[in-house]
């Protein structure tokens, strides 16, 4: 029963540290639902997903470096909230970039709308890696429990999907995809989405707090607890 109720209470802990975050990450599942009822055609719904997955991803900037930086916590949670902030405003204005763009887009005009995205994706990466770098004298096991994040996170997304697909139809269902059942498809929007999402949070916000910030002793122990995660 305690380490039920410590997973929960390190689940609330994540959400209080990346609020902005579970909340894209809500709102996508919901416009996952949305397609799913709607028989997604695929002609312009994909732009707004465009816009929430880049939102995501910037509104992880400000937990961040609450995460890793040193100094005037005060000035760094204020300049995480605006960040945070931002990334929702971000969302609707690069939606509406996206929406000038005509279904039968040319080459230069896909360039010209869809290239922001990978530059920005870039960007933000590279934000990312000089947060790790400026504030750790170690930043590879930042970027080891980065992946190790993303990694859980689908496993646990497509673990849940698969067993709540098995449960509702069958294992031979299950084994027979059929992406045009509509329970099959919620229950991956939610599981691929949402639960992906928020476990990938979840064990960051936890693993990061071991992360060595000293001499080698710390680095060697760190490695033996990461062996361990």
């Amino acid at each position: 029963m305690g380490k039920f109720t410590r997973f929960f209470g390190n689940w609330i802990i994540a959400l209080k540290t990346f609020p902005i975050a579970h909340l894209i990450l809500i709102f996508l599942t919901g416009y996952g639902f949305y397609l799913v009822d709607a028989s997604w055609s695929g002609d312009e719904e994909w732009k707004f997903l465009f816009s929430g997955f880049l939102g995501l991803l910037s509104s992880l900037f400000g937990p961040l470096l609450m995460l890793h930086a040193q100094g005037n916590q005060k000035k760094i949670k204020i300049f995480s909230r605006g960040l945070q902030i931002f990334s929702l405003l971000f969302i609707q204005v690069y939606d509406l970039i996206l929406s000038r763009m005509s279904i039968t887009a040319g080459y230069a005009e896909s360039l010209l709308y869809l290239g922001i995205f990978p530059l920005l994706v870039l960007g933000i990466l590279m934000l990312i890696a000089w947060i790790f770098k400026s504030k750790e004298k170690k930043i590879w096991f930042s970027w080891t429990i980065l992946l190790q994040s993303l990694v859980f996170g689908a496993l646990a997304g497509a673990v849940v999907w698969g067993g709540l697909s098995g449960a509702l139809g069958s294992i031979e269902a299950l084994f027979d995809i059929d992406f045009k059942r509509k329970w099959y498809q919620y229950f991956g929007v939610f599981s691929l989405i949402f639960l992906a999402g928020s476990f990938a949070l979840n064990h960051y916000t936890f693993a990061v707090t071991d992360l060595p910030k000293g001499s080698e002793e710390d680095i060697e122990l760190q490695d033996s607890r990461m062996r361990r995660i």
